[in-house]
């Protein structure tokens, strides 16, 4: 995962440093989605990291000795499957394109 969006932040800075003869308005416009699509991903890739990361932990401090609590097990088996249902609301926050199609496909499953 860190190696995609990775690439997509180099992605995004290179077109941003080959786009610089453009207008100052297309600039602007360009800078700020630049921007919002950076705290997005920014956003989803710490998240990522706080809900995985007590999971591998978990494995390995299992693998060495089985001296973990099945509460604190619970929890990290509740933070790994936050980090499957996490997302779509992270861009439903973001992107109103994102928002209008997931309220509509709550609205489906609702009715």
């Amino acid at each position: 995962m860190t190696y995609c969006y990775g690439r997509i932040l180099w992605t995004i800075f290179r077109r941003s440093v080959a786009g610089t003869s453009s207008l100052q308005q297309q600039q602007r416009n360009k800078a700020g989605r630049n921007t919002n699509l950076l705290s997005t991903l920014l956003m989803v890739t710490t998240v990522f990291y706080v809900t995985i990361t007590p999971g591998y932990l978990n494995c390995v401090v299992q693998h060495l000795c089985s001296c973990i609590d099945p509460i604190i097990l619970k929890i990290f088996n509740i933070l790994l499957c936050l980090n499957l249902t996490i997302n779509p609301f992270i861009y439903a926050m973001v992107f109103s394109e994102f928002q209008q199609g997931f309220l509509k496909i709550i609205h489906c499953i609702a009715n």
